[in-house]
């Protein structure tokens, strides 16, 4: 969990994407998220499937690499904070892969995993919208 941490809360915190109305159901989901990535990390089908996660994983960083840092009702960005947010998330997203592929070639899978979820949890956050909101998420190099 703490590993998913790790990488998971200075993505988000550069990448956007949707965000709970209220701060209870914020505090909810993001026990829930937690929950699910401590459970779906022991499952051990995952744990014995590392290539096709990494596979996965992969792809998981080349649609957030593409996909700008979205703004949210609560949090507006100009696209001056998009561009240097993209920045930094496309740093983060280099030493996720450089982390991955450190622990591949060390034979420590146990962080391919934490990573797919990670990735996975901020695309959907990325992609999921407000039923009000009829933008659609930006997407360019």
């Amino acid at each position: 969990v703490m590993l998913f941490l790790l990488f998971f809360v200075p993505l988000r915190s550069y990448c956007g994407g949707r965000h709970a109305s209220t701060i209870p159901r914020c505090v909810v989901i993001t026990n829930l998220i937690i929950f699910l990535v401590a459970f779906t990390c022991r499952n051990k089908f995952l744990g014995e499937n590392y290539m096709l996660l990494m596979i996965l994983d992969f792809l998981f960083i080349l649609i957030i690499f593409v996909v700008k840092p979205q703004d949210s009702k609560s949090k507006k960005m100009d696209m001056k904070e998009k561009t240097e947010c993209q920045k930094i998330v496309r740093i983060q997203l280099l030493l996720h892969f450089l982390f991955l592929l450190m622990m591949t070639i060390l034979k420590n899978y146990y962080s391919v995993p934490i990573l797919f979820m990670v990735h996975m949890v901020q695309i959907v956050l990325l992609l999921i919208r407000d039923k009000n909101d009829e933008r659609k998420p930006e997407i360019g190099l």
